[in-house]
């Protein structure tokens, strides 16, 4: 039996019946694709169309149609210059690159020169997906008829957005239908349907891929059956039947509001959530996102991580990770630099992970891996997006022009998430003030310590500094860092030659390791003050490290929160902090630290004499600071509301 397929380009059905079709050795002598940005064409220019959309189906709609365009766009690409080899198509243009085929573009099907291509071909069947209503000078031509695909159990939900109606009366199942065409729009005689199971998790993205592979296998079924002489078709009860046409903004945003709704009810299994971040280096960002996943597993989630390679003089947790059982998959093209070809490449990573798992909530963290991650996880139609930023990089990280490209991109992606978390009221203010979104997407939860493993009183303080050759009547004064500019070390060190003016019986500690470690180890040389600073690389014990200190310092020029001052409150130590971002929200001037102006060293040194000059003050400052952090940032807290606004979300 010869098969002429009507279809649309960048559309994905006739690419999935076409495969079908050919996987079950079915004639498919010709494809005939009407050009989709003709259609559009005719209703006015691209901007026009746009305007219209959002004026009359909204910014969702319309922003989802256009990623779903450029998603299509892309496969094609990737596929044509052989980057992408897998068999999974999503437009007819894509499928013809790899099947001999005979495809013509045409401008209209009802035209005629659609007709004398058909002609051409002797075809005993059409079959048609994804275009206009066919006419009787083009039905009448195959000997079998033509066969039609839609996605409703007709003749109810016939015309348009189909799916989008059977969701929005909260159908339970969704039916897709096969049936031959007639001039009347979905009106034909019935030849096989099927159903789907509507979960509470569906909406019209994941109901829409379902349909269509059903279709395609209904579709070859029907081929099958009138191939063999065996479909009986069934006529239409025009009793039972509906019709409905394009939905209205205020229609979709209710739909919105349903299904949200429909979410809270009991899941049907664990939610599965995907944290993405670049790298799992030491450091605030990464442990935090750690302890997060850990938290989610604990209370039943089905979580996976995903990060790029780690590595880098700061050291890494993700030898930690794998050794807690954690679900990780590493992306090795997930790089923190700029890199064209390897972003293009984790992306399409990232987005076929995220389609084959159908997590329900991804979860960026930092720049690189929320730009990537949130366009993959909004390209595949995940149904919630959040992404923790972990600070921002508006200043004090990069030079100006680098600066404004993540800035830019921020403002850009921040439209694809539907909430981003900020770890201070600080930080919120600031992404507001910058404009990188409404200020109702912002939510505030701050980063989030297990606390007991800083609560321990035992530590052998004396053995420590004995560890460390520090004179055991000598006080400490120490940092827990990354050593690189934006976290100021260069002023703490500087400052370490004042105290030491003033109060000589003082030993700096800089514990943690990074790109300009070397730099300031000779900067100790050059001050002369090299026997009174340590600088102990990379440690696993910190709690033991901060045990032995009397003052704690945080140098920052930007801060995202620095979680670090956490792990020092609930250890008791009074703090000496810039006065940057969300750090003022977790020291209290004071009265649990000072203060200080960043980039500031005879502040800062100020604020460390008088510390050390005090020490009634700072036993007060450090009781006052263990109160206040084991009160406001436990990991308990932090899961509480992280697990609240999933559920708020889904």
């Amino acid at each position: 039996m010869r098969i002429v397929l009507l279809t649309r380009t960048s559309r994905p059905s006739g690419a999935l019946i076409a495969k079908k079709l050919i996987e079950n050795k079915k004639n498919l002598v010709a494809i005939i694709a009407e050009e989709r940005a003709e259609l559009l064409k005719k209703k006015g220019s691209q901007l026009s169309i746009i305007l219209n959309s959002l004026k009359n189906q909204g910014f969702g709609f319309t922003l989802d149609k256009l990623i779903e365009l450029i998603n299509i766009k892309l496969h094609f690409l990737l596929r044509k210059t052989k980057v992408y080899r897998g068999n999974h198509y999503l437009s007819i243009e894509e499928f013809v690159l790899d099947h001999k085929v005979p495809y013509f573009v045409i401008k209209d099907h009802n035209s005629r020169e659609s007709q004398q291509l058909i002609r051409k071909f002797s075809p005993d069947l059409i079959i048609i997906t994804n275009t206009r209503v066919i006419k009787n000078n083009i039905l009448q031509i195959p000997k079998h008829g033509c066969l039609n695909l839609h996605g409703s159990e007709l003749p109810k939900y016939a015309g348009l957005d189909s799916i989008f109606w059977q969701l929005f009366y909260a159908e339970k199942e969704i039916g897709v239908t096969v049936h031959f065409a007639s001039c009347e729009l979905d009106r034909g005689d019935i030849v096989s349907q099927g159903k789907i199971k509507v979960s509470d998790r569906d909406n019209e993205k994941t109901l829409y891929r379902k349909a269509t592979q059903l279709g395609a296998e209904l579709m070859v079924e029907a081929v099958t059956q009138i191939e063999q002489n065996k479909v009986k078709p069934i006529k239409q009860d025009l009793k039972l039947a509906s019709r409905y046409g394009w939905p209205s903004k205020e229609e979709r945003r209710l739909l919105r509001k349903k299904l949200r709704m429909r979410r809270k009810r009991k899941a049907e299994r664990p939610i599965k959530v995907l944290h993405i971040i670049t790298r799992l280096i030491k450091g605030g960002a990464q442990e935090n996102t750690l302890l997060t996943v850990l938290g989610l597993r604990e209370k039943g989630y089905d979580v996976m991580l995903a990060s790029g390679p780690t590595h880098g003089p700061e050291g890494e947790i993700e030898s930690l990770a794998r050794k807690m059982g954690v679900n990780l998959v590493v992306i090795p093209e997930l790089i923190r630099e700029p890199h064209p070809w390897k972003d293009l490449i984790s992306f399409i990573k990232i987005y076929n992970l995220i389609r084959m798992q159908r997590f329900d909530i991804v979860h960026t963290h930092t720049s690189k891996a929320g730009i990537i991650g949130r366009l993959a996880a909004k390209f595949a139609g995940t149904a919630a997006i959040v992404h923790t930023p972990h600070g921002h990089i508006f200043h004090s990280y990069f030079g100006p022009l680098k600066t404004r490209l993540f800035y830019n991109l921020e403002v850009v992606f921040a439209r694809f998430c539907d909430k981003i978390i900020t770890l201070t009221d600080k930080c919120k203010e600031e992404h507001i003030k910058f404009r990188v979104a409404p200020e109702d997407k912002f939510v505030t939860i701050h980063s989030g310590i297990s606390l007991e493993r800083f609560r321990n009183d035992s530590f052998d303080v004396d053995g420590i500094k004995a560890g460390l050759n520090i004179p055991l009547n000598y006080r400490v004064v120490g940092t827990v860092v990354r050593i690189e500019p934006v976290k100021g070390v260069k002023h703490f060190v500087d400052s370490a030659r004042l105290v030491l003016d003033s109060v000589p019986d003082v030993h700096f500690l800089v514990v943690g390791d990074g790109s300009q470690r070397s730099i300031l180890q000779q900067r100790t040389r050059d001050l002369g003050i090299d026997r009174n600073v340590t600088f102990t690389g990379i440690r696993d014990d910190v709690p033991e490290l901060i045990s032995i200190m009397d003052v704690f310092v945080l140098p920052s020029l930007n801060e995202g929160m620095g979680r670090v001052l956490v792990e020092a409150g609930v250890m008791s130590k009074p703090v000496v902090a810039t006065r940057v971002s969300g750090i003022p929200e977790l020291v209290q001037d004071r009265l649990t630290g000072i203060l200080v102006e960043p980039k500031n060293t005879q502040e800062l040194a100020g604020g460390i004499i008088e510390l050390l000059s005090d020490a009634e003050k700072a036993r007060k400052m450090g009781e006052n600071a263990r109160l206040r952090m084991a009160e406001n940032f436990s990991d308990k807290r932090m899961m509480e509301k992280i697990e609240k606004l999933y559920k708020e979300l889904l």
